[in-house]
């Protein structure tokens, strides 16, 4: 069980999350549901170990971890993906930071967001859909515990979305933490 205990972040000096409480069960799926400029990105980048600026507790089966064990065991699908994708093609983009996958398994993931064509394209030239897409698929590839998404179907046509809510499906089936934005 992942636990947030009376969580308060800064941004700039200004509190954006006061005193939040959060359980989450590996295994089950966690929406997460606010106003604009309510703090949900903050606590996903907290979550994630990319927001260190907090006091309160994290914890893991109630041991509590730190920023640098959640940077390594979490992936965040950003909102806007133009500030996560990295590599000179996608099939490197799937690779990068994920250790132990194969071609195979870059394959089949590609397939399940009809990319497999693109393998071979710089991220930079794909469509805004198909970077959100591609995220998706790099976080969903990754051996991570913890998978949080900010808006993960924003600018997607719904067949795109019943895709990446297959894998967020999926991701949950295989024992992950998933909280989705």
């Amino acid at each position: 069980m992942l636990e947030v205990r009376n969580l308060h972040a800064s941004i700039a000096g200004k509190e954006i999350l006061k005193g939040v409480n959060l359980t989450i069960r590996d295994g089950e799926i966690h929406a997460l549901m606010g106003t604009n400029g309510a703090g949900k990105s903050t606590l996903l980048r907290t979550l994630a170990g990319l927001h260190k600026d907090y006091t309160g507790r994290i914890l893991l089966d109630g041991q509590e971890i730190r920023p640098g064990w959640l940077r390594k065991h979490s992936y965040l699908v950003m909102q806007d993906v133009n500030y996560q994708l990295f590599a000179e093609s996608v099939e490197a983009e799937c690779i990068l930071g994920n250790t132990g996958i194969t071609e195979s398994d870059v394959d089949q993931a590609l397939k399940m967001i009809d990319l497999i064509s693109l393998k071979q394209r710089h991220p930079n030239t794909l469509s805004g859909g198909q970077k959100q897409r591609l995220s998706v698929a790099v976080g969903s590839l990754g051996n991570r515990d913890i998978i949080l998404f900010d808006e993960p179907t924003s600018g997607l046509d719904g067949k795109n979305m019943c895709r990446i809510a297959q894998i967020i499906k999926d991701l949950a089936n295989s024992g992950k933490y998933v909280v989705v934005v």
